[in-house]
């Protein structure tokens, strides 16, 4: 196995491309503007100045809301630590050391 610098940059290139041009495509089709991204929704403020989730929104749903926020919290821990982690030791060649200072 070799590495290769142009398969792994028409990986990490291309599928986005790929996605932009899909994207470029329909909106060609559909109204004849280009880029036609559907927009999210919105929680907070309806002008789009304030927080897009506020404790607020959160609170409103109760219970349901309060584990969805606590499930959304641990799922991005559970990826962004490891990720992070893993980055460090690719750059610095030692894992985090959060106990010692």
């Amino acid at each position: 196995f070799e590495r290769n610098g142009y398969i792994g940059a028409a990986i990490v290139a291309g599928i986005p491309a790929l996605t932009a041009l899909t994207f470029y495509n329909k909106g060609m089709n559909e109204g004849g503007k280009g880029i036609n991204i559907p927009a999210l929704p919105k929680f907070g403020g309806e002008d789009g100045e304030g927080p897009s989730l506020s404790m607020a929104d959160v609170k409103k749903y109760g219970v349901s809301g309060t584990v969805a926020y606590i499930l959304t919290e641990l799922a991005f821990w559970a990826v962004a630590f490891p990720v992070a982690s893993t980055a460090l030791y690719q750059s610095s060649g030692h894992w985090p050391d959060v106990i010692n200072d």
